[in-house]
């Protein structure tokens, strides 16, 4: 008796629609463009105070007409009129620190000549003509005792002089001493008033370069996303490109022709078949 074996061979082939091949193609064809060309560039665009063609690519408020002009304003006064002020200044704290020498006081010897000069007067308009008078009505005109009198007249005048000169002198050393000592209290205002024309000027420039560099910020921002733009719209048109919507496949079943012998087994043949069949088997 005759022995056979069969086998059975499945097949399943599936692809996306037909209507969707054209997106995977394109898709991996601006794939592989995009891989050729290499990466993203770097931004290098230089603006110009925010001025030039740049600004109108950016959503960075320039600088209003009052704040440009309030900072012109700033950067004019830092220029001209502070430093002729901080001159003044540095002037006037140097004039009284000299106050603690009464000697650099041009005023003071006018003073004192004014204060003595009363002194002075009376020795020489009522003292030694009193002094005279009394010599002359005893007989002792141009005598030794008229000298002594007139000398000691005269000493006692110089004497009040010199010590209306000393306590002016003293009073104006305690009064320079006071006024160099509120100076020396002022000394960081004068220091401030020295470095504000260039506190200015920095500051004017300060906010100057930061307002550049928030545009240059955001005109960089937008330049490497645009660099990167063409791979997110790769990415995002690859996602609906190849994302399942169904497909199309086809499976079958290969299964080659039974033997006689498997036929007759598996009752697969009717009698007058089966009869032929013998007939073929055993002659």
């Amino acid at each position: 008796m005759g022995k056979s074996t069969s086998t059975t061979q499945s097949v399943s082939q599936s692809a996306p629609p037909a209507f969707q091949m054209p997106y995977v193609s394109q898709m991996l064809g601006e794939a592989q463009r995009l891989y050729g060309q290499g990466g993203p560039g770097t931004y290098a665009q230089v603006v110009d105070n925010g001025a030039g063609p740049e600004l109108n690519r950016s959503s960075i408020a320039p600088f209003t007409p009052n704040e440009l002009s309030a900072q012109e304003g700033l950067v004019n006064s830092a220029r001209t009129t502070l430093p002729e002020v901080a001159d003044w200044t540095q002037q006037g704290y140097a004039d009284a620190l000299k106050l603690r020498d009464p000697s650099q006081n041009p005023y003071l010897p006018g003073v004192i000549e004014s204060s003595i000069r009363p002194v002075f007067e009376q020795l020489t308009r009522s003292v030694l003509p009193n002094i005279r008078n009394e010599a002359v009505g005893v007989g002792g005109y141009g005598g030794s005792r008229q000298g002594i009198a007139e000398g000691l007249a005269t000493s006692e005048a110089t004497k009040q002089a010199m010590d209306l000169s000393g306590n002016i002198m003293n009073s104006a050393w305690q009064f320079g001493n006071q006024q160099a000592n509120n100076a020396l209290q002022l000394a960081p205002m004068v220091q401030g008033v020295q470095t504000a024309p260039s506190e200015i000027i920095g500051a004017v420039g300060a906010q100057e370069r930061s307002y550049q560099q928030a545009l240059m910020d955001q005109l960089s921002s937008t330049y490497e996303y645009n660099q990167r733009l063409p791979y997110l719209n790769l990415a995002e048109f690859g996602n609906y490109a190849t994302r399942q919507l169904g497909g199309m496949g086809q499976s079958y079943t290969e299964v080659p022709p039974a033997s006689t012998a498997s036929q007759i087994a598996g009752g697969a043949l009717t009698i007058p078949a089966l009869i032929s069949a013998l007939k073929g088997l055993f002659g």
